[in-house]
């Protein structure tokens, strides 16, 4: 272990792609490199307080989805295990599953961020640049089974009978925590812990999040928490298969029908009211068992070259500036955890076994500076808090129905 608790260079996230993290965390700071270093310290602390490396063990994934070992846990999304056409990864949520009455909030919330650490893990390790994000509002015919408990036709939840928040679950976290986000004693309060968590630590992962069959309640209470993104940002959410909304044959437009679900009009692979968690439940304890392969000696010697977009290329004495102070933040990430000692790179951590491929979509290449430097879409992702958002959108998703979204949202004020 390290002075202070992180175990850095053992932190898949953190240890696998140091160029491209760097160069997410340079984008999401303006390629203030002060700002980026210090962003990235914030997170190396935060990983540590949040116990993220118990993410990496196996059978976590069963421990923290499923009802039976972590009541409450109300998870509802997770990883697709399909492709985009650009060859990237994309998450899938059906957000009817989550019953706002059973939802625990700090383990819904722990829950939640372990499902996101992995997708950006596999964004990483695919070498894409970004991933995607379809999240189904319609209603859901099958009742949930495995980590939800809500689904059915006739499914109205209301957060203000969760016995949860009645027995005091808001301070169940530990003081480092409470201090840091608080007493999450309402869905707002998960909401606001999320966008904090996401918007620090997970930047520059998401190019397009789109959402599937909304109802005017959702779109009602979306106009709000909308306004808390900048118009870059606002432009990466899409609105398919609502009644004013375009058709959902407009996926096919950014995915392939064999990579799509039969709800959504593919012949991929069928969501399955919610075993599709459980497919991806049981990909991703797989994968904990394989382990990582981590680099044979840390990366300390990182270029502006592998790091530079093309507007930063062109920046002339900033660019030059940016390349002094690379080998500052990374010696192996030193200069972003100076309360930290590191030992020497070593050859290779436990995990020896190389990761094996993701059965389904094709291998895309490593990413490339214009990658980073426009998403699809033709957006500058500069100053992007994608991340920041769409955690937002997944707590207080799953915290309520429609009905309980907008309670939360327009009655808060009075109420809370």
């Amino acid at each position: 272990g390290r002075r202070g608790g992180h175990d850095v260079d053992r932190d898949p996230l953190l240890a696998l792609d140091p160029p491209n993290l760097l160069r997410r965390y340079l984008i999401a700071e303006d390629w203030d490199v002060d700002k980026a270093a210090e962003r990235l310290r914030s997170t190396i602390a935060w990983r540590r307080d949040w116990r993220v490396m118990e993410y990496y063990q196996p059978g976590r994934a069963q421990y923290l989805y499923d009802e039976s070992t972590n009541p409450g846990s109300e998870m509802y999304f997770g990883d697709s295990l399909h492709f985009d056409r650009s060859g990237r990864p994309y998450m899938v949520g059906r957000f009817r599953l989550c019953n706002a009455e059973r939802m625990h909030p700090w383990r819904h919330l722990r829950a939640g961020i372990y499902a996101l650490d992995r997708f950006a893990l596999k964004i990483i390790q695919k070498g894409c640049g970004y991933g995607s994000y379809l999240l189904d509002i319609g209603r859901v015919a099958e009742r949930s089974s495995f980590s939800g408990t809500g689904g059915g036709q006739d499914f109205f939840p209301q957060e203000s009978k969760n016995p949860y928040y009645q027995q005091g679950a808001g301070k169940d976290a530990p003081a480092e925590l409470l201090e840091r986000y608080g007493e999450l004693n309402s869905g707002m309060a998960v909401l606001r812990a999320a966008l904090r968590i996401a918007g620090d630590h997970y930047p520059e992962l998401l190019s397009r999040v789109v959402f599937l069959r909304s109802d005017w309640l959702f779109s009602l209470a979306f106009k709000v928490f909308r306004l808390w993104a900048n118009k870059k940002t606002r432009d990466k959410f899409l609105f398919i298969g609502g009644k004013a909304d375009p058709p959902m044959a407009q996926l096919q437009d950014w995915f392939h029908y064999q990579q799509l679900p039969a709800e959504f009009g593919g012949q991929g692979y069928s969501l399955d009211g919610d075993n599709f968690l459980r497919r991806a439940v049981d990909h991703l304890d797989a994968e904990a068992k394989q382990g990582w392969e981590l680099p044979e000696t840390l990366n300390t010697n990182i270029s502006i070259s592998q790091l530079a977009s093309t507007e930063v290329a062109d920046a002339g004495e900033d660019a030059s500036n940016i390349s002094s102070k690379i080998g500052d933040i990374f010696s192996p990430f030193q200069a972003c955890c100076g309360c930290l000692q590191f030992s020497p790179p070593r050859r290779r951590t436990q995990s020896r076994a190389r990761l094996p491929p993701t059965p389904q979509g094709p291998e895309p290449s490593a990413p490339t500076p214009q990658q980073f430097a426009q998403p699809p879409g033709g957006l500058t992702p500069r100053r992007n808090f994608t991340f920041l958002i769409i955690v937002g959108a997944l707590v207080v998703l799953a915290a309520a129905s429609s009905q309980a979204i907008l309670e939360t949202y327009a009655m808060s004020w009075v109420h809370r």
